[in-house]
């Protein structure tokens, strides 16, 4: 019974720090909530991509990942892949698809700052 409880207690915990991590996005108000899920879907897949592609660039040195604040103009297109020398080397196309790039940016676009 006792380890039982003690499981409980440790999933509890678990799942309460997944909860706190999670993301929040500023969606236009007028999104409908259909329409917020599957952003919200893109956004988390752009998450991680980030995390995965961008964050060993985009940190402190002290494992604090540091997320800039583009400009909507800086987040068309192809755009945020050719706007500096460091991004065509590190993300090429080779290593970040066009559709991957494309979650990264809306992860950028609707984070809360």
């Amino acid at each position: 019974m006792k380890k039982t409880l003690y499981f409980i207690a440790l999933f509890l915990m678990f799942t309460n720090c997944k909860l706190l991590n999670k993301e929040s996005y500023n969606f236009p108000e007028a999104m409908l909530p259909n329409v917020q899920k599957d952003y919200l879907e893109m956004c988390n897949k752009g998450k991680t991509l980030y995390e995965l592609n961008c964050s060993m660039c985009h940190n402190t040195g002290r494992r604090k990942q540091i997320v800039p604040n583009f400009s909507k103009s800086q987040l068309v297109g192809y755009t945020l892949r050719v706007s500096n020398l460091n991004h065509e080397k590190s993300i090429p196309d080779s290593l970040v698809s066009e559709e991957e790039l494309g979650y990264i940016m809306y992860y950028l676009e609707y984070r809360k700052h």
